[in-house]
């Protein structure tokens, strides 16, 4: 039978002291929607470097680490673990990973202007979208970029979080009627996290996204403190362990991956093993498919399955990382020819994956496998 045992999540306040800080959204408790009465000019200004914060291999200190990667431009120690604070570009992969400070607040303004318009409250405000006119004068909200780039988790070196600050103000005259902050957390980014080279593919695109989602979180975190209103927490999921022994692999399928209105368990976070399967060459796409679709997802988690494979032992193993990025195994698989050994590997190379190796035989001979 299958046997659910939920476990409780690990706390996530120690992952965001280490990767983008703790701090959410600071302020006021919130703004009198008679104070926000007329026109609001909604205005933006700030513009830091777009860093790259990320392990340095050497351990000697922080004076070390500003030799040893290029394009440092300072260090920092976090947790006894040497960092290394550089210019947006990946030196290894020869791709510059740089986007304009006006292209993230270009981004933030319109948010916070959609939120806020949506609010019955504030019905009585006219947000306009730049800078206060003489002629019709306001109050002006204020957005600073503070700070933005991307930091390595803290799981895996070579996946990356956004990193985004800001700070917002509501101005009349020169008094100051609001004041609120807002800077990412862990816990607010999407699995898997990408490494550089996955960011800056197709002209920066996937950067682009997750910058963008980055700071649609910190305006919906400024409206909800403008507003009065507690923000919104991301929950962790919790952990979800499975035993199972003799099923068929369509059934494990199902219970992974579930259907279009009961997601499966590699939607979540999970600790799966299924024990004594006896497939046949053509279960290899099932196989195939059931690991790749498991890849990515919220957090740690381990799916094992073994068994046999027309009359042989064979294990498969994936283990999930908390940055959501794979590790595969496979052990005592067959094939026909060594062609086919490539197109299993072949379809796993896709962002999440940490690496995938397999052992086994093609066409009668021992064949060892592995990507990247």
């Amino acid at each position: 039978m299958l046997q659910h045992r939920p476990r409780r999540a690990s706390a996530a306040l120690l992952l965001c002291l280490f990767t983008a800080g703790c701090a959410s959204t600071t302020g006021k408790a919130g703004i009198a929607p008679d104070r926000t009465d007329g026109l609001v000019y909604v205005i933006s200004e700030g513009t830091p470097e777009f860093k790259v914060t990320k392990p340095d291999p050497v351990a000697g200190g922080a004076g070390a680490a500003a030799g040893a990667v290029g394009g440092v431009i300072g260090g920092l120690i976090v947790w006894g673990v040497v960092y290394a604070i550089t210019k947006a570009t990946d030196k290894d992969n020869d791709r510059a990973l740089t986007l304009a400070p006006q292209d993230a607040l270009a981004w933030l303004r319109p948010r916070i202007i959609r939120n806020l318009e949506a609010e019955a409250t504030l019905a009585g405000a006219r947000w306009i979208d730049g800078a206060p006119v003489k002629e019709a004068p306001g109050r002006v909200l204020t957005l600073r970029l503070d700070k933005w780039g991307l930091r390595a988790d803290k799981s895996d070196s070579d996946a990356f979080l956004p990193v985004v600050a800001v700070t917002a103000t509501l101005v009349k005259d020169s008094e100051r009627l609001w004041h609120g902050e807002c800077e990412t957390r862990r816990e607010h980014a999407t699995s898997p996290l990408h490494t550089l080279a996955e960011l800056g593919a197709n002209n920066n695109g996937r950067l682009r996204d997750v910058i963008t989602r980055a700071l649609e979180v910190c305006a919906d975190e400024l409206t909800a403190r403008f507003l009065g209103r507690a923000a919104p927490e991301p929950r962790e999921p919790g952990k979800v362990e499975v035993k199972v022994t003799g099923k068929s692999l369509g059934d494990i399928e199902a219970v992974m991956l579930g259907t279009r209105e009961t997601p499966g368990l590699a939607a979540g976070r999970f600790e799966a093993r299924f024990s004594e399967l006896a497939l046949t060459n053509p279960d290899l796409v099932t196989l195939q498919r059931l690991f790749r679709e498991s890849m990515t997802g919220p957090g740690e988690s381990e799916l094992k399955l073994d068994g046999t494979l027309d009359g042989r032992r064979f294990q498969a193993k994936l283990e999930r990382n908390s940055a959501g990025r794979a590790r595969l195994k496979f052990e005592g698989l067959t094939f026909a020819a060594e062609p086919d050994v490539d197109t299993f590997l072949d379809a796993f190379a896709r962002p999440g994956l940490r690496r995938v190796e397999l052992e086994g035989e093609a066409g009668g001979r021992r064949v060892k496998r592995s990507r990247p």
